[in-house]
């Protein structure tokens, strides 16, 4: 990334976030966390220049410890260093000064269409008011010939693009070529604050004083399509409710950086701000994929040097999906891009990440759950397996937390243990549930199996869905309404699921490779996870 400055080194940012699943030991000299976790030791002028940070926002300027205080030049050029590497571990997150957010002058939003939604002229609407530079309509082959989306673009002042046939989300993007610094990507059924438009606008350009940004996303919330317009029939109030607690396209009220092997792997391009030099670096968006450009951009980003960042306090509505079909094709069509993917760019979409003592011992904890009343014996010797498994890493990492002076190496190294433990059986049950589904299915054939796949994948569904659907049920008034909604929840979980996985069937087909649906076991760092 030579040329590119990071996040640490612009004035612009002053403030940062420590991420909520960092701990700080020693008297905060030690920070456990990052993707992946590990153990950053700092000095004592560094854990004073990290309290100011964290707290007012601006570097140490006298508080050093005795014959530690270098001269300035030297402090903040230590200071810029040490918060550029946590901000890249994922231990800090820049939280930008509104008042140096970049003017929207410099920004053109690009919303591809396709037969656009009733809500179509809203969103042009709102963009009009947001005060950006341009607003450009790429109409992607509708069925009337673009005559709708022109009308409501003449009417919001907007620039159309017409198409004759349809190329594809990602090709409707290229399509656009805004000549600006920066450019936003909406998709046409997103919905914005009618209160201030160009809100989110402004909290994701406020990003990019940091040179190594390519993109930043908002958060996708999920939008009642209904708003205002009275009551509806049929599935939609059950798909609204569960895309309101579950759906793919919202990532969450944690920032974060994205990319292989975070936390967040990838942000849809339901919504995005992007750099338009690091777009033209990489070639832009893959004319070639309908579904899953948005991963493979960010990979070719990634491989380039250049960050991608997830911003939850900008928030971008989303429409759901009107009915039980149309939800069903979203969810094939996302779990179709799987493979495709995976032969671009290998390792990214495995169903599965583990460690062998975290995959070893939550399958035998699986094992143990499906084993314990009708093979006991089984079911303790399974028990025995996830037991060693979580426990033979404990010596080992408690010795390299010691030696990094982390104060209860073997308590410390006994939770993170039992969390690896637990973190490997909530994978497993995920991955069957979304990708293996069809071939557990198989189990189903033979007479002596089916119980056990019917307990296994029911217990796979009540891990993954049961939370949220409590979390939805208990919103109601009414106990009847409450299991109702519990009801629908776990069941649309279900339809979820198995559309996914039955994508990921089709797009392993399509590629004739199987590659998407194999998991990943990856031996831990074997060095110190000190720094």
């Amino acid at each position: 990334m030579t040329g590119r400055t990071s996040a640490a080194s612009s004035p612009s940012t002053k403030r940062y976030l420590l991420d909520r699943r960092v701990r700080r030991y020693g008297s905060g000299r030690l920070l456990l966390g990052g993707e992946p976790a590990r153990l950053f030791r700092l000095s004592g002028r560094g854990a004073i220049a990290l309290d100011r940070l964290i707290t007012t926002g601006e570097a140490p300027a006298g508080e050093m410890p005795a014959g530690e205080m270098p001269d300035d030049e030297a402090r903040d050029d230590e200071t810029v260093v040490l918060v550029q590497r946590l901000v890249r571990a994922g231990v800090l997150h820049p939280l930008p000064d509104p008042g140096t957010r970049p003017s929207l002058l410099e920004i053109t939003v690009v919303v591809p269409v396709r037969d656009p939604p009733a809500s179509f002229g809203a969103l042009l609407s709102a963009l009009r008011r947001s005060g950006a530079r341009e607003v450009v309509v790429v109409d992607d082959g509708s069925a009337d010939g673009g005559a709708a989306s022109a009308a409501a673009a003449e009417r919001e002042g907007a620039k159309v693009i017409g198409r004759l046939t349809s190329g594809g989300p990602a090709s409707a993007r290229n399509a656009a070529s805004p000549t600006s610094t920066l450019v936003a990507y909406l998709d046409a059924d997103t919905v914005l604050d009618e209160a201030d438009p160009g809100e989110w606008l402004r909290r994701c350009a406020a990003h990019f004083a940091d040179e190594s940004l390519a993109i930043v996303a908002p958060r996708i919330a999920s939008t009642p399509s209904g708003a205002g317009a009275g009551k509806r029939a049929g599935p939609e109030p059950w798909i609204e409710a569960y895309e309101e607690l579950e759906s793919p396209l919202d990532l969450g009220r944690h920032p974060g950086l994205v990319g292989k092997g975070r936390r967040l792997s990838y942000v849809p391009a339901a919504g995005l701000v992007a750099r338009m030099a690091a777009l033209d670096e990489v070639g832009g968006f893959d004319d070639a994929l309908r579904f899953g450009e948005d991963v493979d951009l960010l990979r070719r980003l990634e491989s380039a040097g250049w960050l991608v960042r997830y911003e939850p306090a900008s928030v971008v509505g989303h429409r759901p999906r009107p009915d039980l079909a149309s939800f069903a094709r979203q969810r094939v069509a996302y779990g179709s891009a799987a493979a495709p993917i995976e032969r671009r760019h290998p390792g990214t979409v495995a169903p599965y990440v583990g460690t062998p003592a975290s995959t070893l011992s939550g399958a035998a904890l699986i094992a143990w759950w499906l084993w314990r009343r009708r093979a006991r014996q089984a079911a303790r010797v399974a028990l025995v397996v996830a037991t060693i498994g979580t426990v033979f890493p404990v010596r080992s990492l408690a010795r390299r937390l010691g030696q990094a002076e982390c104060p209860h190496p073997v308590r410390l190294a006994s939770e993170l243990s039992v969390r690896s433990t637990l973190w490997g059986t909530a994978g497993l049950l995920a991955a069957l549930r979304r990708a293996w589904w069809p071939l557990a299915l198989a189990g189903c054939v033979v007479k002596r199996t089916r119980r056990a796949t019917f307990v296994l994948l029911a217990t796979a569904v009540a891990a993954g869905h049961g939370p949220p659907a409590i979390r939805g049920a208990l919103r109601e008034t009414a106990p009847s309404s409450g299991i109702a909604r519990l009801w629908h929840h776990l069941m649309l979980g279900v339809v979820d699921d198995a559309s996914y996985g039955a994508g990921v069937l089709l797009g392993c087909w399509r590629e004739r490779s199987g590659r998407a649906l194999a998991g990943q076991v990856k031996r831990a760092p074997k060095d110190p996870p000190a720094d």
